[in-house]
């Protein structure tokens, strides 16, 4: 989301603690797809995915003082 937002990459990198090298030789598939493209809102993006979700009766936020369970099961994102 930070590529597509036109951040900085060197600050791109440094968030994710790569050099420049690793973020662009790790992200050039992502970097030319985006060319071309627009500038993203990401907190936008991320608002209208999480509304297109939304299930009725379903939380959408834990209850105050109510942690996350974490899944002993690892997601296909974390392996990407």
């Amino acid at each position: 989301m930070l590529l597509a937002e036109q951040s900085n990459p060197a600050e791109v990198a440094a968030q994710l603690g790569h050099s420049l090298l690793v973020l662009f030789s790790t992200y050039a598939h992502v970097i030319e797809d985006l060319r071309g493209t627009g500038k993203v809102d990401a907190e936008a993006e991320i608002r209208a995915a999480r509304k297109s979700v939304k299930k009725p009766g379903v939380a959408q936020k834990l209850p105050k003082g109510e942690k996350a369970v974490q899944s002993s099961t690892p997601h296909a994102a974390d392996s990407a």
